[in-house]
């Protein structure tokens, strides 16, 4: 199969006769057309404007674009809500070009999450600006000659968080006229940001708008997602500003197929059955997008595509690690039309043009209700149909969609929970603004009201020093080169080949899956770890014909920290402190056909303190011990399967223990649950879970009483993720206690 097929003209109907593909289907959707509405330009645009419009076939607007239009030509702080392929673009693109062309020397920094997006709009946005070189993309790949002529001449920038935090803001005086100008701030696919990246944008972009006002510049804020419940509270959350919130869905939209696909548990793998449903539409022709979970899922499917239909197979694999040059490569050929399918994780989730898609596959729940959307919405483009498959996989949650499909369907998308005041983290961004610009008393309000006593720490601690009324770095180092914003406080860990770099790693991820012996899958191809040296920041690999790929087995222990007594209540919120091993790894063969195999590990543990929510139980008189550790640890089962899809969040950003006779070091706590934030200091998701507990627990039993099984199975209770490999586990007893 050297090239694509010839596509026809697609419809999804035209599947039902496809077995490969409808043997799995369970549930099938309509969502219908809509017709757009629309709304005339606006008399004031500049000619020059009006003919940059016409060249894009644009003569009149959606109504949301000219209501956006108006709000941000007033001056307000705007966030604008819309599907996906909705114009959102357009609705703050042509005001802030407007306003610039009127004010000659004013600037505006447009945001994007990934460097990919960045790259990806610039085309866009220099096709409709008067003079193309007054729009450039600062990155860490743009050269120093480069960033010279941005600084003269540019007068859009679109960069991305990581860039603002390492170069423009410690090197503010280098981009003084940019600060000086600044009329905009222009922060696109803000939903982005939640979790641990959240946390440390938003005290990002505090830090930037404070910068400007030092400057005399107070530059209008203005944010766009397709998917978000809070936007109004988000928006807050990452700028200390209040918005106008403009939500509308004024654009055309064609018919969207929306299919729910369950397994066989105990028939063919999932893998198996991801692969079987991309060969049904590609056979027909049909250009599909599947987005997996995991690095390895979206590899291990075009491997086995690959295997299948030969090497020269029109699919590539599109993941975070990959070089730019790979990444950039691989869009162009889908957006050729050069591939007929993509096997890629969330990194293709946000707006990057590759084209029209006639159908997506979500391999798995991405996670939170707003990714799932995302990756459906990217089926079909404007007026065209499209079709989109949720394949559910082995899991009590996305076997839950499966019984209640509402659960997923119905439910609108979930708060956005970000929290910049997290204390170690924002104690890392206000050494990083004193060390920009002195700090006073009177601007700590715009970093939380815990600002004011963590700089009273820093300032007893030596970080800090205290002179002339403000605060000063009280280091010789600069900040900013210790805080990594998406996560790991240190430089990405190099995975080289041969001396060649084949990608990079997050530290982190590193410690859990690139250890000696671990196995790492690039573009479909196997590599051995032969070594790891986190001091040099470099993985050594070797190509493999190994047939497995590794898996991490990590172990945790939890221990409530001390604090002043209280009354304590069954349900509670707490601080804990969290020990994790990684005790060894599992061999798992490519072909899904033999039992995993587990080898040992002996590596240091690691240690952080967070935020937990217990819920503590009281033993009744006649309860066997035995049976109340079995009741204990299936509840817990329960409630962590459904704890993201309240939390909004992934289920890597929680972690949970049990304990039979309380929590590990604190002899006085009974039978307890901890569920806690996987962030050290805490991000807010078990604070929102504590908020939620009687809809937790109510939806935690209902999990377990939808299943029709009677002790429990991989549709409600067992868990690949068990730390004690789903032994004793009493499901009549989980309920009764989720019940009360």
């Amino acid at each position: 199969m050297s090239r694509a097929p010839k596509r026809a003209e697609f419809s999804a109907d035209g599947l039902r006769a496809a077995p490969d593909l409808m043997a799995h289907v369970v549930h099938w959707f309509e969502q219908p057309a809509r017709d757009g509405t629309f709304a005339e330009l606006p008399e004031e645009l500049h000619p020059e404007t009006r003919t940059a419009l016409e060249s894009l076939g644009i003569t009149r607007l959606y109504t949301h674009q000219r209501t956006s239009y108006d709000a941000i030509r007033a001056g307000q702080h705007a966030m604008l809500v819309s599907g996906t392929n909705a114009g959102k673009t357009l609705a703050f693109t042509l005001p802030v070009r407007e306003m610039l062309r009127r004010e000659p020397m004013a600037r505006a920094i447009f945001v994007y999450p990934t460097k990919a997006l960045a790259q990806d709009q610039l085309q866009r946005l220099r096709a409709f600006w008067p003079d193309p070189h007054h729009v450039a993309v600062l990155d860490g790949d743009t050269p120093s000659a480069a960033r010279r002529r941005i600084r003269e001449e540019a007068r859009c920038i679109l960069t991305n968080p990581d860039m603002l935090h390492h170069a423009l803001l410690p090197g503010h005086a280098t981009w003084s006229k940019l600060f000086r100008a600044l009329r905009f701030l222009v922060v696109d696919e803000i939903h982005s940001y939640r979790g641990i990246f959240g946390a440390h944008v938003g005290n990002v972009f505090r830090r930037t708008l404070r910068l400007a006002e030092s400057y005399r510049s107070h530059p209008q804020v203005i944010a766009a997602s397709a998917t978000l419940g809070n936007p109004a509270e988000h928006f807050s959350a990452m700028t200390e500003l209040q918005p106008l919130v403009i939500a509308d869905e004024s654009a055309p939209r064609g018919k969207r197929s929306l299919l729910v696909c369950a397994p066989d548990l105990y028939g063919q793998s999932g893998l198996a059955r991801t692969v079987a449903v991309l060969r049904a539409l590609m056979d027909q022709g049909v250009r599909t997008l599947v987005f997996s979970r995991s690095r390895v899922s979206a590899e291990l499917v075009m491997r086995r595509i690959r295997a299948e239909l030969g090497e020269d197979a029109p699919i590539e694999s599109y993941r975070a690690g990959y070089t730019a040059r790979e990444r950039r490569e691989i869009e162009r050929r889908l957006r050729d039309g050069e591939l007929l399918a993509l096997s890629a994780t969330s990194a293709m989730e946000l707006g990057v043009d590759v084209g029209h898609l006639d159908a997506v596959v979500v391999n798995g729940f991405p996670g939170t209700i707003s990714s799932f959307w995302q990756q459906v919405g990217r089926a079909g483009r404007g007026s065209r149909s499209g079709l989109a498959l949720y394949l559910a996989q082995e899991d009590p949650l996305e076997q839950f969609f499966v019984r209640s499909p509402e659960l997923l369907l119905d439910r609108a998308v979930e708060d956005v929970v970000a929290h910049p005041g997290n204390p170690p983290l924002l104690r890392a961004h206000l050494r990083c603004a004193a060390s920009e610009r002195p700090l006073s008393f009177s601007e700590l309000d715009r970093f939380g009201p815990n600002a004011a006593a963590i700089v009273e720490a820093m300032e007893r601690a030596g970080e800090l020093r205290y002179r002339n009324g403000q605060f000063e770095n009280g280091l010789t180092d600069q900040p900013t080169l210790a805080v990594n914003l998406r996560g790991d406080a240190d430089a990405p860990i190099r995975l080289m080949v041969g001396g060649e770099l084949l990608g990079e790693m997050e530290r982190w991820r590193a410690r859990l899956s690139a250890h000696a012996g671990a196995i790492y899958l690039h573009r479909g191809n196997p590599y051995r770890v032969e070594s790891l040296d986190l001091g040099t920041g470099v993985a050594v690999l070797v190509p493999s014909d190994a047939p497995y790929y590794t898996q991490p087995v990590v172990q945790s222990l939890v221990q409530e920290v001390p604090e002043p007594p209280q009354e304590r209540a069954a349900w509670r919120q707490s601080r804990v402190r969290v020990t994790s091993w990684v005790v060894g790894y599992r061999r798992i063969p490519l072909d899904g056909r033999e039992t995993a195999e587990t080898i040992p590990l002996d590596l240091p543990p690691e240690t952080f303190e967070t935020d937990a929510v217990l819920w503590e139980w009281s033993r009744e008189p006649s309860e066997e011990f035995d049976n109340l550790q079995a009741a204990l640890h299936g509840a817990e089962h329960a409630l962590m399967a459904v704890a993201p899809y309240l939390a909004g969040c992934d289920r890597v950003d929680l972690g949970s223990q049990w304990a039979g006779i309380g929590i590990a070091g604190s002899v006085t706590l009974g039978p307890t649950i901890a569920v806690y934030d996987r962030l050290p200091g805490g991000i807010g998701l078990s604070d929102r879970l504590y908020q939620l507990r009687e809809r937790w627990q109510a939806l935690a039993r209902d999990l377990l009483t939808s299943c029709a099984c009677a002790t429990g199975c991989p549709r409600c209770l067992l868990s690949a993720r068990c730390e004690s490999g789903n032994e004793m586990l009493d499901k009549s007893g989980a309920v009764r206690r989720l019940s009360r």
